[in-house]
């Protein structure tokens, strides 16, 4: 991000004026450090320092650094899934961005302050699933940096257009259109590998989304390939990390869906090492767990870390609306049908089409859609009472 501290020091230094105004720089300079010294790290912190800049900046009418404070503070709460200072921060910066409208277009940066808004608003709609909006403000991020010229193209925009091809991507991807997301994938990586090559901890995740493609493809074989290659360009002082983490969690997940489970083992006790409360991956962890002790027959460790996971993602949406949870509803009465449990079952299903309620989202529909069918299939098998294999063949 850019600190962008607009001010024209034309009083001589030793007047009252500059050392006000070395004051406040100073007391903006402590309340930066701090602020990203947590972030990533610790969200409630991040927020209360950010928010500690806003007041200041506010108070000295100092606009750069009001915006500059709101979205940091967006970009930290994306990371936790903290949808409501994003929300809030987001009608504040459209509010502000009108009443500011000629402030904004003064500045030499004005285009990096729009995108970035444009981002944090993707971010935010993509995550609560509403992918026509996402899309918009992507597709706007793109169309104006490509109009740029190449060589006019700083660091900031790079690593905006690039996060607006991934989001593009991952939406045809989410949305079954493989095609149009191989190709966001293949010009994103393309891109980064020019323009910022020594990144690798950029080009390493635009590798696991084109993995994750290939096992939606059911190619396990090249997304295990991907995720090896990840693995393998990770700095020793960096193993532990998100890139690092996520490549371990996938690899598990496409060896437990070729019903392999001792190699998916391997992979997760190493992803165990680095699992904390509130790890951003804590809610994956512990879903591929029931997943491998569904494997392995064993319904109350599988039910226990489902229960964990729902447990986790409620949390993170408050309401408890989401696709999310509405698929882990899904996963849940599954296993109890699996289990022969289908009045268990008939209770998970419902209450994933409830977290669906009012809905217009395309993927959500998609989900509510196959909720409603194994929900119907369970009723119907509690009925007619049919053999046990017949009862799992058809809600699996």
């Amino acid at each position: 991000m850019k600190k962008i501290i607009l001010f024209v020091i034309t009083i001589a230094i030793g007047s009252p004026l500059a050392a006000q105004q070395d004051t406040y720089e100073a007391r903006l300079d402590v309340l930066y450090d701090k602020a990203y010294h947590h972030l990533y790290k610790n969200n409630d912190s991040t927020s209360y320092y950010f928010n500690e800049i806003l007041s200041v900046a506010l108070e000295n009418e100092d606009w750069a650094n009001v915006f500059e404070s709101l979205i940091s503070e967006n970009r930290n709460a994306g990371y936790y899934y903290d949808l409501r200072t994003l929300k809030k921060n987001l009608s504040f910066l459209d509010s502000l961005s009108i009443r500011k409208k000629s402030y904004l277009d003064s500045l030499p940066d004005r285009s990096f302050y729009a995108n970035s808004i444009l981002y944090d608003k993707g971010n935010y709609l993509f995550k609560i699933n509403n992918f026509r909006g996402a899309r918009k403000a992507f597709q706007a991020i793109i169309s104006d940096i490509e109009k740029v010229p190449d060589t006019l193209v700083d660091t900031d925009q790079v690593y905006l257009l690039s996060a607006a091809y991934s989001f593009m991507a991952n939406m045809y991807q989410q949305e079954g259109k493989y095609k149009l997301a191989r190709q966001f994938y293949d010009k994103d990586i393309r891109y980064l590998e020019v323009k910022v090559p020594n990144d690798l901890e950029e080009i390493n995740r635009r590798y696991s989304l084109l993995a994750s493609l290939y096992n939606k493809e059911n190619d396990f074989e090249n997304s295990n390939r991907l995720y090896r290659k990840v693995i393998a360009q990770i700095t020793t002082e960096n193993i532990g990390n998100n890139s690092y983490i996520s490549a371990c969690n996938n690899i598990a997940q496409n060896y437990i869906l070729q019903q392999q489970k001792d190699s998916a083992d391997y992979y997760l006790t190493i992803m165990s090492k680095y699992i904390k409360e509130g790890s951003p991956f804590e809610s994956a962890f512990y879903a591929i767990q029931s997943e491998k002790f569904q494997l392995e027959n064993e319904y109350p460790k599988a039910l226990e870390y489902l229960n964990k996971t729902l447990e986790i993602e409620v949390k993170k949406q408050h309401n408890g609306k989401n696709k999310k949870i509405a698929e882990t509803y899904k996963k849940t009465g599954i296993l109890h049908a699996k289990f022969n449990k289908l009045d268990k079952a008939v209770l998970e299903f419902k209450k994933g089409i409830e977290a669906l309620s009012g809905s217009s989202s395309t993927t959500n529909r998609f989900t509510l859609l196959d909720l409603l069918i194994k929900n119907a299939q369970t009723l119907n098998l509690s009925l007619i009472h049919i053999s046990e294999p017949t009862r799992q063949a058809e809600i699996s």
